[in-house]
């Protein structure tokens, strides 16, 4: 038993091992791994996208900056596709499981508040 009991203890010394060895290399562990996105866009043409972030808020940031902080629609999402369509002085977004559905879904948000809507951006992230 006492064989045993010192077995587990070393392969849980050893898993912890090479847990950190991992971690130090650079790898994340699987939890880490997430599957944030989001979409932004601006009146004008501005429009930025990040996806597989780690977090709601470093997508929303990923996002942001590749808007070169011009945008005023956002919308962040996890493991689905998201999408935004402006027209003048509106605008709709809509999450859906393909790129297909969240476009058409924006679409018809924005066109019930405008005529001249057209789809800016759209992503997925992690949703295979």
């Amino acid at each position: 038993m006492g064989g045993m009991s010192a077995t587990r203890n070393l392969g849980r010394c050893f898993g912890g091992i090479v847990t950190a060895a991992l971690l130090a290399a650079g790898a994340q562990p699987a939890a880490a791994q997430d599957h944030w996105g989001a979409v932004a866009a601006a009146p004008g043409e501005a429009a930025g996208q990040a996806i597989e972030q780690p977090s709601r808020a470093a997508a929303r940031a990923a996002a942001i900056k590749a808007c070169n902080g011009r945008c005023s629609y956002l919308v962040t999402f996890y493991r689905t596709c998201a999408a935004i369509a402006t027209g003048t002085g509106a605008y709709g977004w809509a999450a859906a499981r393909s790129v297909e559905d969240a476009g058409t879904q924006a679409l018809r948000f924005c066109g019930q508040r405008a005529a001249d809507c057209r789809l800016r951006i759209v992503a997925c992230s992690g949703n295979d």
